[in-house]
């Protein structure tokens, strides 16, 4: 809700395409969700379902300054918005746990083991821990993401 509302009130665009419904947020996004690969990589897929699947993209691409804007999906638009004030590795750094989220979204279907690995590494999740653990670390990673972006766009 931060993001939405900064984003509103500083670039006069909706950042996220609808709302979330709180009580099925709640009721999927939980470290509990947790309990194997296969649901870890389906708390992945909400976590993205919840973020990047959200993102306007037409408004992203309206501020992106990119060359390449038009052929960039909505994670790497609202990354290179980022970049422009922070510097491109500042902003991939930022948004390294959202493109591991993201691409551990399919992992249980279309990707095979050494790219879930990456994509979880990407995601800074420590896969020694336990699959419980490693949903609260995927959580709190993704929300720790939205912090520093808030921060470094609004706050001035």
């Amino acid at each position: 809700k931060v993001l939405e509302q900064n984003f509103y009130e500083k670039y006069k665009l909706e950042i996220f395409l609808h709302k979330v419904d709180a009580d099925t947020f709640f009721k999927n996004i939980s470290r509990f969700a947790s309990k194997d690969e296969p649901t870890l990589l389906r708390l992945a897929k909400d976590l993205a379902r919840f973020f990047s699947e959200r993102l306007n993209k037409k408004a992203l691409k309206q501020l992106s300054n990119h060359k390449l804007k038009n052929d960039l999906g909505s994670n790497k638009l609202f990354e290179s918005i980022l970049a422009d004030k922070v510097g491109e590795d500042k902003a991939r750094q930022m948004f390294g746990i959202i493109a591991g989220i993201y691409d551990m979204r399919n992992g249980d279907a279309h990707i095979a083991g050494s790219k879930i690995s990456d994509a979880i590494k990407l995601a800074e999740v420590d896969d020694d821990q336990s699959y419980l653990r490693q949903g609260q670390q995927l959580i709190d990673n993704l929300a720790k993401s939205i912090y520093f972006i808030i921060r470094e766009l609004f706050d001035e």
